[in-house]
């Protein structure tokens, strides 16, 4: 019986995350509470919280001191363009937060990176991106208590396979994340 159950759950939890290209973007969806599922984590902890922009759940990149980071690998189609958004709430007394947006080929290597691209709170980028993006998200946005987007277009330059999405937290304080999504 358990199996049965667990096969409905998998069931259910595909056909509601396959309408979406990032999975779990609003880390809804737990793993024994201690895991956003799809997710993949360098240098852990991640943590559950309900301090969310939307939904019941946010993630909590890293501990108050370390750094650490949480992707995800979306498949692609070459040569289409997408909008990746996400909102984040960062009061951290490092300067910036990480966005990496990095263009994978077939065999997992890196597409030609943009190092330093660096914003502000609430940036929405008019525009389109074909190289890997590594993003410095900068004041206003330290110190900030509220949820703030970013938002950037993208094309999949020809020979892409997938696009490795990640939110990075370099140092001091708490690093919110929530609402990803590629469109």
């Amino acid at each position: 019986m358990p199996v049965r159950r667990a096969r409905a759950f998998d069931a259910e939890l595909v056909a509601a995350q396959g309408r979406k290209l990032v999975k779990n973007g609003g880390f809804e969806i737990w793993l024994l509470g201690r895991w956003p599922i799809f997710w993949k984590v360098s240098d852990p902890p991640v943590i559950k919280t309900t301090v969310a922009h939307s939904g019941s759940y946010a993630v909590i990149v890293g501990e108050f001191t370390t750094w650490s980071r949480i992707y995800q690998n979306v498949t692609v189609t070459p040569g289409a363009s997408y909008t990746f958004s996400a909102w984040q709430k960062y009061s951290g007394y490092s300067e910036y937060t990480r966005i990496e947006l990095l263009w994978l080929r077939a065999d997992g290597s890196m597409i030609e990176p943009i190092r330093g691209l660096s914003v502000g709170a609430g940036a929405d980028d008019p525009t389109t991106y074909e190289k890997s993006l590594d993003i410095h998200c900068f004041e206003p946005y330290q110190g900030s208590y509220d949820y703030v987007s970013f938002t950037f277009r993208l094309k999949a330059p020809t020979e892409a396979a997938k696009l490795l999405i990640a939110f990075v937290k370099p140092g001091w304080d708490i690093l919110y994340v929530d609402d990803a999504s590629l469109v």
